[in-house]
Parts: structure tokens; sequence; C-alpha cells
């Protein structure tokens, strides 16, 4: 007894090429809507299909490290840090501290380290002469 695989190979293979570009992501239309450089290679990144900015770390060859979810954020040029207020919901709030090792880094471990801070801590150090606002709206690319 003979037994035929060829009605359902062909099916597979039909078939497999559309599920495995559809489970890829290869329809999706979630690219990088906009994106400003902050310092080195940390930048702020907008996606399409979000209203979310987020601020990230370039590692080279396309790859970016998400760091945080921002709502505000501000650099302090003297201290060598950035400032981030992140809202996980309408009720919470965190506060980011990111200390700028060496922001031309590919690496994320030698380009910054995040530390979370208090609202008051926060708030302090944005109100410092040497910190000033960055702007979310950013550049469509």
């Amino acid at each position: 007894m003979k037994t035929t695989y060829g009605g359902t190979s062909k099916l597979i293979f039909t078939l497999l090429p559309l599920l495995l570009s559809s489970a890829c992501g290869y329809f999706d239309t979630d690219g990088l809507k906009s994106q400003k450089q902050v310092i080195g290679n940390i930048y702020l990144q907008e996606y399409r299909n979000s209203d979310e900015i987020y601020l990230v770390h370039d590692g080279g060859d396309g790859m970016y490290s998400i760091e945080a979810d921002c709502h505000s954020v501000y650099y302090d040029s003297i201290e060598n840090r950035i400032y981030v207020e992140s809202l996980i919901n309408e009720w919470n709030t965190s506060y980011y501290s990111f200390i700028l090792k060496n922001p031309a880094s590919r690496k994320v471990w030698e380009a910054l380290e995040k530390h979370e801070v208090v609202e008051a801590t926060f708030k302090k150090r944005i109100t410092s002469r040497s910190c000033f606002q960055i702007e979310l709206t950013l550049n469509e690319l």
C-alpha cells in the first residue's frame, strides 16, 4: 500500500510562507515614525500606530534597547544625566535618573546607568539651571 502526501504537502508549502511572514511581523505597520538624538547613541523614538515615546539606546545594526517610556524628559549637561518621568497608568508615575557614563558606546551597560528616584528628588533635579526639558515633538522620518 502506497501513501501519498502530495496534496497535504502542497498545502503546507503554500501556507507556510504566509504564516511565517505574518508571524515575523512582515505585515506590521509599527515601524519607526520619528527619532530625535539626545546625546551620543541615546535617542527619543516614536513608533507608528502609537502615541508613546521611548528613551532608547542604539546598539548598532538597527538594534535599539528601550530604557523608558517617556512622559517628560530632561537633560542636565553639567551633571551628565537624563531625567525621565514615565507614566505607568493614570494613577502611577515612575521617575528615573540616567547617569551618562559613555553615551557614544554601542554597549548599553557602558553608555548609561538607570536609577529609579522619588518624585521629590526628580522635581529638585529638573529645576537646576543646567537642566533643560527636551521637547517630545519629534521630526517625522
